[in-house]
């Protein structure tokens, strides 16, 4: 299926199979298809920022199988201009790599403060999140901190937008050592290395800007002429995304998340990351149950889970996972 059209053809796969049910009243049939047409129109802005080669290109691309974003292979940086991309209604914002040169770093912050500033339809920030990229075999990590010091802190707007830290290139933490590359992972003493730059990074974030943030770590791999290596913790970025988008949207992302498992085969296996994003994302579709009757909830919900579970191909769990939510539903939604 078209990628493009996949989550629109979920909504619609949805619409039909709940406007055939029988013992649904004419009132609720109305009310979930209007909430229906509301989240068609929905739409998540992802901004995507942080110094030149932190890899946002490659991070664009693994997790949305798609290869829309060119990814910079010289000491140029590639995205001299905030660049859009969009994939039915998520839309990507790729902003140009920050530290090289004062007058460029200068007009590139104005495009991201005037992006940041910007306001929807219903008076929320344009901007849904924005995921700052670092590094990880860089130790200077100056440029990015005044980036957010001075650009992004001070245009955030409204608590509705959020800012997630995330360190690229895991593998290159200690300058390529302690990565086992046939198992795709860190090493014990990389994984203590991870995680003290990880601390550091968040400490330093908040002396800089005084807000907490605690980031993660991850490789969203590559691939040239002589070798290829698999993304680690991929899985986990995408749930650290997910998790942070507005609940009404989150299910936008089942449409264009990379579907090939090879690319979140490894993570630090804390959690099960793949199937706690598409719960996320299950929970998030049940929106279509705001504002209907008590009785409703029990018909359609049942309804909205197995019909996200066809379309997305999720595991037994996470319709075992939609099932268990059916006794608070009323509760979440119908308010």
């Amino acid at each position: 299926m078209n990628k493009a059209t996949q989550s629109k053809n979920l909504l619609s796969k949805l619409k039909e199979k709940l406007m055939s049910l029988d013992n649904l009243n004419d009132m609720d049939k109305r009310t979930i298809l209007n909430n229906i047409l509301k989240m068609e129109k929905k739409e998540i802005n992802l901004l995507i920022t942080g110094a030149t080669g932190s890899g946002k290109s490659s991070t664009i691309n693994a997790l949305f199988e798609t290869d829309a974003a060119t990814v910079g292979m010289s000491s140029l940086p590639e995205t001299m201009d905030i660049k859009k991309y969009s994939l039915d209604n998520l839309v990507i914002w790729d902003s140009p790599g920050f530290g090289d040169g004062i007058n460029e770093d200068i007009r590139h912050g104005k495009g991201i403060a005037k992006l940041l500033n910007e306001i929807d339809q219903e008076g929320h920030c344009k901007i849904d999140l924005v995921l700052v990229l670092l590094d990880g075999g860089s130790r200077d990590y100056g440029t990015t901190y005044k980036l957010l010091e001075k650009v992004i802190m001070p245009n955030i707007g409204h608590n509705d937008c959020r800012i997630l830290v995330a360190i690229n290139q895991a593998d290159m933490v200690m300058n390529g050592k302690g990565w086992d590359h046939e198992l795709n992972r860190p090493t014990e003493e990389l994984i203590e290395q991870l995680d003290a730059k990880v601390k550091s990074t968040q400490i330093r974030i908040k002396e800089n800007t005084s807000v907490d943030i605690k980031p993660i770590y991850y490789s969203a791999g590559y691939q040239d002429e002589f070798e290829t290596q698999r993304p680690y913790n991929l899985a986990k970025l995408l749930h650290f995304i997910v998790e942070n988008i507005p609940a009404n949207k989150r299910f936008k992302i089942a449409d264009n998340m990379t579907t090939d498992e090879n690319l979140y085969a490894t993570n630090d296996d804390i959690k099960d990351y793949t199937n706690e994003t598409k719960k996320s994302m299950a929970e998030s579709l049940m929106e279509v149950l705001s504002d209907v009757s008590n009785a409703a909830v029990d018909i359609v919900s049942d309804t909205v889970v197995k019909t996200f579970n066809t379309a997305v191909k999720v595991g037994s769990a996470i319709v075992s996972a939609g099932r268990s939510l059916l006794s608070g539903i009323a509760d979440l939604f119908s308010r």
